[in-house]
């Protein structure tokens, strides 16, 4: 909500600006946003690859080395332990990018508004 409320406010502070500054500035929030997501997305997709790729290596441990529970009798818990906190950092970090994404679109919308209300005040004055 407080990204909201900064969007807001830089977008009512350039009243005093040339448009061109307040284009500006709505691009710039605007590709930050973008970025924030580009890098939330790269770190999704990593999150769950590494979540599979341990699965895998998990599951081939096993098949491939079965007496290794005899020489180390705390891999299995141990790979559980692992298997959940990859879990939930791939989930965090899914709903993070959501949160984001939401966030990204209601600023793209916050952004057109203003330019339509910037618009109609423009055409308010020429009447």
């Amino acid at each position: 909500m407080t990204a909201e409320k900064n969007l807001r406010e830089e977008l009512l502070k350039h009243n005093g600006m040339s448009e061109q500054k307040a284009d500006d500035l709505r691009q710039q929030i605007l590709k930050k946003d973008e970025a924030q997501v580009a890098r939330m997305r790269k770190l999704v997709i990593v999150a769950w690859a590494v979540l599979a790729t341990g699965l895998m290596a998990g599951a081939a441990t096993g098949v491939w080395f079965p007496e290794i529970e005899e020489y180390w009798p705390g891999i299995v818990p141990a790979a559980i332990v692992a298997f959940q906190a990859l879990l939930l950092i791939a989930v965090i970090f899914t709903i993070s990018l959501y949160l984001r994404e939401r966030a990204l679109s209601t600023h793209q919308i916050q952004t057109s508004l203003a330019l339509i209300e910037e618009h109609l005040r423009k055409m308010a004055q020429r009447d």
